[in-house]
């Protein structure tokens, strides 16, 4: 069994088997706690064992008694922590008692105590009445999911007839030696035969135990470097200036990988592999990334020493877990002596599914919402085939997924979902998924059942997690976008520093991020003029576009002052200079004195009220709101070298004459 006793009681009783009505029978068995031993008791004698159990932590603990021998073994953690000689040598136990956890009962007195009860969490316990070995021990202590099931009693059987103040809870928190490292098993997948267990083990591993693993490196595959063997994998560390799979390439032009932060709520794990730098992150208990988050990174000479090939990559997130919505599991089961030949509508074949789910799940409390949702038969896809199935297929093969769903906030789907799995894996079993069809009765074989996968539903605000297993909710940063059901960054100018949020926060008025997925109102920044920040789309941007043109037409209407100042003072001095009015300006000079007559009036009543037209064509005359300043023309450009502002004398025909001809491309709206 796998055991988790809460520090708060230093003492309980986990196993007790009697047998009733023997009043003056000894055929006992207990296992039970002290602070700082445990003891087995076995009818009138007693083993002990020095360990102290109720520390919070989850354990596994397995006893072995050999009737013929009288041998006694107390394993803890897959360590052999007590060996006893000469108990009951030569007895038995005999068989039709009562077997209870978590209470001392003894069927000849009937009673129960408060002070012996277990106070904390059992799993996976099972009775056998076959002695285990070592072996069994070491490798069943090495996964809370241990394949066998007790000959006797099984751990399934225990779970319909709890009593009393106990909590089922079929998603386990079971820790055990799940993260062993060193000697431990490596079962695929186990079964029993005729009392022994056999096993498939996991690709990388070999022997009786799967806990031999294959060496990869034994082929010296590492040309310029060291092999390191892995699980089914090998690594090399390349000597420096070569990198490649297996170390064959040389480096040229080797540069340094830019620094990559590890994520919030999580960390990151980098090493040397053929020559390159690979990054791996993960996620704090309670966090995970969502399903599409990259968390795998290399840097090096296939990357130009970029990680993953790009200049800034973004970073994923670690976020809450949060609770599905819905879960749906999909099965696969056989029927012997059920063919395609008698199925004339997938509809009854549904039907009779139903009724048998139906009255299956009448158990999961909570599980009205439950329903069975599609049935297939992807052997009978084609009747014309069905008498070439019929030869070589022993058993039908159906398809068919069920759907957990949330019947009202605060509902544990996950929980519910290991319960509805628990109870079709029960039924199968022991031999009660049962249906009839056109007359035809057949019982699921009990060792076809497969789990095939589940797939998740997340509520508003979450996505599906990385395993695909659960949800997280969106994290800081970024906001749901209900549309494509995806979570994304939050736009310049704007942040969210909650999860699980719908929309992003504004930044205030004048103040913008520098980019995207602000996570904290810290990360608005105030713009100033002309800044080299990226201003916030909208209203802002109005805001420094005013303040900036602003000053350009300031700048501008102080050097158009200076340039017609100058004009003027060239034409004066032009006509002192020879005596006479240039020839050259002379078929102007009424056009101008006009022109000037009418800028006058405008420049001594400082009206800005209405613009002035000249009499030249299309020419339009605007008006300075600072009356000390010369009323000009429009200005074409902002750019100050224009020709609109230095005209020679072969330029004045297209000043005057043809003003709308001026680069239109370099136009400026005041």
């Amino acid at each position: 069994m796998f055991v988790r006793a809460d520090s708060r009681y230093k003492s309980g009783t986990l196993f007790s088997y009697s047998v009733a009505g023997q009043p003056q029978s000894d055929d006992v068995i207990v296992l039970s706690f002290t602070e700082s031993q445990v003891h087995l008791e076995i009818k009138d004698e007693v083993v002990t064992a020095d360990y102290k159990l109720a520390d919070d932590h989850w354990h596994y603990l397995g006893v072995v008694w050999n009737g013929t021998t009288g041998s006694v073994s107390v394993y803890i953690d897959r360590d052999e922590v007590k060996n006893a000689r000469k108990v009951k040598i030569g007895e038995i136990i005999t068989g039709g008692g009562w077997i209870v956890l978590g209470q001392r009962y003894l069927a000849g007195e009937q009673t129960t105590s408060i002070s012996t009860a277990f106070g904390g969490t059992l799993h996976q316990v099972s009775l056998w009445d076959v002695p285990a070995t070592s072996d069994h021990m070491w490798n069943a202590a090495h996964n809370c999911t241990w394949p066998i099931a007790g000959s006797v009693r099984a751990w399934s059987s225990f779970l319909p007839g709890i009593k009393g103040q106990v909590e089922k809870r079929f998603m386990t928190q079971c820790k055990a030696l799940d993260m062993c490292t060193t000697n431990c098993s490596h079962f695929l997948h186990c079964e029993s035969r005729q009392g022994l267990y056999h096993c498939k083990c996991q690709a990388g591993f070999s022997g009786p135990h799967c806990d031999i693993n294959i060496d990869e490196c034994s082929s010296n595959p590492c040309i310029n470097g060291t092999c390191v063997d892995g699980i089914n994998r090998y690594d090399c560390q390349c000597n420096k200036g070569y990198w490649g799979t297996n170390c064959e390439k040389k480096i040229i032009n080797g540069k340094e990988c830019p620094v990559l932060n590890k994520p919030r709520n999580g960390t990151i794990y980098c090493r040397k592999v053929s020559g390159k730098l690979l990054c791996i992150m993960s996620c704090d208990e309670g966090y995970s990334f969502s399903a599409k988050a990259v968390t795998i990174y290399g840097c090096g000479p296939d990357t130009n020493w970029k990680w993953n090939g790009v200049e800034k990559p973004v970073l994923p997130k670690c976020s809450s877990k949060a609770a599905p919505k819905q879960i749906e599991l999909h099965f696969s089961i056989k029927f012997p002596g059920l063919q395609c030949n008698i199925l004339r509508s997938l509809a009854k074949l549904y039907a009779a599914v139903e009724k048998v789910i139906r009255d299956m799940l009448l158990a999961v409390q909570g599980c009205h919402a439950c329903k069975l949702k599609d049935v297939a038969t992807p052997g009978c896809d084609s009747l014309a085939n069905t008498k070439k199935r019929r030869a070589i297929d022993p058993a039908m093969e159906v398809l068919f997924s069920l759907v957990v769903n949330s019947s009202s906030p605060g509902d544990d789907v996950e929980e519910r979902s290991e319960a509805v799995l628990f109870q079709v894996q029960y039924a199968v079993a022991t031999g009660q998924f049962q249906i009839s069809l056109n007359g035809t009765n057949s019982t699921a074989d009990r060792s076809s059942l497969q789990h095939l996968f589940s797939n998740v539903t997340c509520a508003a605000g979450s996505v599906t997690s990385a395993d695909r297993k659960g949800c997280v909710t969106c994290p800081v940063g970024t906001s749901y976008d209900k549309t494509s059901s995806k979570c994304v960054l939050c736009g310049k100018g704007s942040y969210q520093d909650k999860e699980g949020q719908a929309s992003c926060i504004e930044c205030d008025e004048g103040k913008s991020t520098d980019n995207l997925g602000g996570a904290s109102s810290e990360e608005c920044v105030k713009a100033g003029v002309l800044s080299n920040k990226v201003p916030r789309e909208g209203k802002n941007t109005a805001v420094y576009i005013t303040v900036s043109f602003i000053a350009v037409i300031a700048m501008i209407g102080i050097v158009a002052t200076a340039a017609y100042c100058r004009y003027r003072r060239f034409c004066c001095v032009a006509k002192n200079k020879v005596g006479q009015s240039n020839p050259s300006l002379e078929k102007y000079h009424v056009a101008m004195e006009k022109r000037e007559a009418l800028q006058q009036m405008n420049t001594e009543s400082c009206g800005v009220n209405d613009s002035v037209y000249s009499e030249m064509p299309e020419k339009r005359l605007n008006n300075f709101i600072n009356c000390d300043a010369v009323a000009g023309d429009k200005l074409n450009t902002a750019n100050v070298t224009s020709p609109a502002l230095y005209a020679n004398d072969n330029d004045l025909d297209s000043l005057f004459e043809n003003p709308v001809a001026h680069d239109q491309s370099q136009e400026s709206k005041v």
